[in-house]
């Protein structure tokens, strides 16, 4: 029986390799079993005549075959289709309600996990639990979503939003280190620059007002004219009133030996 369950990509290369060596098989059985010169037209005549149950049979396995790969992308396409369906149910908000459902959201994830569509419905799930106040469980659908989707487009708002619920729990020493794992995941995105900022302001919590400095002075001078920067810019005037004046050593006159006041 043939099998067809495989994607185009597996099932191409052992199709065409497979058809190749029975074009070889056919062309040295047709040059084995005519032996005779007779004109080139009446000897494929002859042959196929001879062979034509081979023949019929290898173009039923091709058409077979080619069938196989063409359900396969279609049942593909309208598995996409479905899953994209499912997501637009499950973003209207019900009527009622003034938030999308988690347990919508998440239930579409589940059902269609390993999609874009999934990979959308698990970050919107995740930010509906965050909304709600639910951090401890929107912390696990976001880190959910980066160990299932780590090249989504959407994997810095996961690592984002991972972070932010840390820090919501009250675990700032992980909540610090997740934004800082944000911010080197691609040091140029928008998301990093929201992340330095609070990364920041765990830090000025903590006392480390210094180190909350530097940060805030590292967005506003790389991002000068964002609104993160602006923002950053006044924090960091506002550490500097708190941190004292960095005064530089003063100079110590040269000491005075006893040779030199021997030579005066």
């Amino acid at each position: 029986m043939l099998n067809v369950e495989c994607s185009p990509r597996s099932c191409a290369p052992d199709f065409q390799l497979a058809f190749r060596m029975v074009q070889r098989n056919i062309v040295r059985s047709f040059m084995e079993q005519n032996a005779v010169e007779l004109p080139l037209h009446d000897q494929l005549l002859a042959w196929l005549e001879e062979h034509k149950k081979q023949v019929l049979y290898g173009c039923v396995a091709a058409a077979v075959a080619g069938a196989g790969i063409g359900f396969y992308n279609w049942n593909q396409e309208q598995k996409r289709i479905q899953s994209g369906e499912a997501v637009t149910r499950a973003m209207i908000v019900p009527a009622g309600a003034r938030t999308l459902s988690a347990e919508t959201l998440l239930k579409v994830a589940n059902e269609h996990a390993g999609t874009v569509a999934g990979s959308r419905a698990l970050i919107q799930a995740a930010g509906v639990l965050f909304s709600e106040g639910k951090f401890a469980e929107a912390q696990t659908q976001f880190q959910r979503f980066l160990r299932e989707y780590p090249d989504s487009s959407f994997a810095y708002e996961a690592a984002f939003g991972n972070a932010a619920a840390l820090e919501a729990l009250g675990k700032t020493d992980d909540a610090a280190k997740a934004y800082a794992d944000v911010t080197a995941r691609n040091p140029s995105s928008p998301v990093a620059s929201r992340a330095k900022l609070s990364q920041g302001r765990i830090l000025e919590s903590q006392g480390k007002l210094a180190e909350a400095r530097d940060i805030f002075e590292s967005v506003a001078r790389n991002e000068p004219g964002s609104p993160a920067a602006s923002e950053a810019a006044y924090r960091a005037e506002m550490l500097k009133a708190k941190l004292p004046a960095q005064v530089p050593p003063a100079v110590r006159p040269p000491a005075v030996s006893s040779t030199n006041l021997l030579s005066k």
